[in-house]
């Protein structure tokens, strides 16, 4: 059997023909900037969720009906953005949102506009509350990430309807996950000054794994108000991929990002200078002692059997700055969330919400995983935290590629 990330391989020797090979070859992930589409069929066990999500590539989703019912499949940025996305065809299409990998700041405003309420009143008051509440959040980030207030660019989409006001912010700077953002934005509900209002109309349910963003330019099934930049109607909005990549909400370029594909074409830009460098997303932590939201110290804790057979104390991990980043990528590639780790020894133990479960073929609502790793050898397995599923090991494979 072959561990998930790997691939057997054919060695051929001579005029002896094709020998299966034995060994298992990892299978290393593709550039999520620069790699093409993938559409995944159907497999026993395997949702095509799951099956987007192990590419390691950007997961997207589309409507397939008005019921809400989707299919998914993965790209690369540059491809969606020039390529794929351009087409009229793709334009019910949503972000799937991975838990753990650098996400944007982002929100999600929401106000339905009763019968008996004059609309141009109530659209009034939703702009003076959005208005007050950005202003709010300008004024954190500048203040906990010393940022120039000037300087914190943010995309605004609207999609608002007769009945309903409904709008989303993108602000360029991202936090590690989408749990960091969804902490954070309950922070900012809590310190501003009309908080109950603020709660009835930020969403703060749109924090979730895999949660489905609509897309700028894209409109769902049966409808027909699409999500365009704030102040455009829908005759004047014109398909633009720096818009789109713009407001991709996990699409965070590394420092000194150079990717020709997305170049303006029949410009004669320079890649160095184009669009997608300026500026750059800078991936920030948040500080101690604001709204939970901190690191957490690193605790020792030595039982009474450790200390009587003198064996390694247990040492709980922050799993926003002790684990590897490689590490973090791993599990977060094959769909899952890592909530808390210890380690004792050369083992280290997490605690992976969002895994497949092999014995119960879905993933479990309520229950976890348990990944146990070799750090002397880089080798893992999963086993389930169910009582009623089988204790035995499951996705056993070697980190040393993911380590490297």
């Amino acid at each position: 059997k072959i561990g998930l990330g790997q691939r057997r391989v054919r060695v051929y020797t001579g005029r002896c023909g094709a020998v299966r090979c034995d060994a298992a070859v990892p299978r290393r992930p593709m550039d999520r900037f620069t790699a093409t589409a993938h559409f995944p069929q159907k497999k026993p066990g395997k949702t095509k969720l799951v099956q987007s999500v192990e590419t390691g590539l950007p997961v997207f989703a589309r409507d397939t009906d008005e019921s809400g019912k989707k299919s998914f499949f993965s790209s690369g940025y540059a491809y969606f953005c020039t390529k794929l996305y351009a087409k009229p065809s793709m334009r019910n299409t949503y972000e799937v949102l991975q838990f753990g990998l650098p996400t944007k700041v982002y929100f999600d405003f929401d106000h339905y506009v009763s019968k008996e309420s004059d609309p141009a009143a109530a659209l009034d008051k939703f702009d003076n509350f959005m208005n007050q509440f950005l202003e709010h959040v300008v004024e954190d980030m500048s203040r906990r990430f010393e940022l120039d207030p000037d300087q914190i660019p943010c995309v605004i989409l609207d999609a608002s309807t007769a009945s309903k006001l409904s709008r989303h912010v993108i602000f360029q700077v991202a936090l590690p996950s989408v749990e960091a953002v969804g902490r954070y934005c309950a922070t900012l509900i809590n310190s501003f000054p009309a908080r109950e209002e603020a709660s009835a109309i930020v969403d703060d349910k749109v924090y979730t794994r895999n949660r489905s963003f609509r897309l700028i330019y894209s409109t769902k099934k049966g409808k027909s108000n699409p999500l365009l930049p704030y102040g455009r109607t829908d005759s004047e909005a014109t398909y633009d991929p720096r818009q789109v990549f713009q407001s991709l909400i996990q699409a965070v370029p590394p420092p000194s990002f150079e990717c020709p594909k997305l170049a303006p074409r029949g410009t004669g830009a320079d890649p160095v200078t184009s669009w997608w460098r300026l500026p750059n997303i800078h991936i920030f932590e948040l500080g101690a002692g604001h709204g939970g939201c901190g690191p957490v110290r690193r605790k020792r804790h030595r039982s009474a059997k450790d200390e009587a057979n003198n064996g390694d104390a247990v040492e709980y991990l922050d799993v926003n700055n002790d684990l590897p980043p490689a590490l973090c990528a791993y599990v977060s590639h094959i769909g899952g969330a890592i909530r808390s780790g210890t380690q004792r020894g050369e083992f280290m133990s997490l605690i992976v919400g969002g895994i497949f479960c092999p014995w119960r073929q879905k993933v479990h609502k309520s229950n976890n995983a348990f990944l146990t790793i070799n750090t002397r050898t880089w080798t893992s397995w999963f086993r389930c935290a169910d009582d009623d599923c089988p204790k035995a090991p499951f996705l056993r494979t070697s980190l040393n590629w993911v380590m490297e």
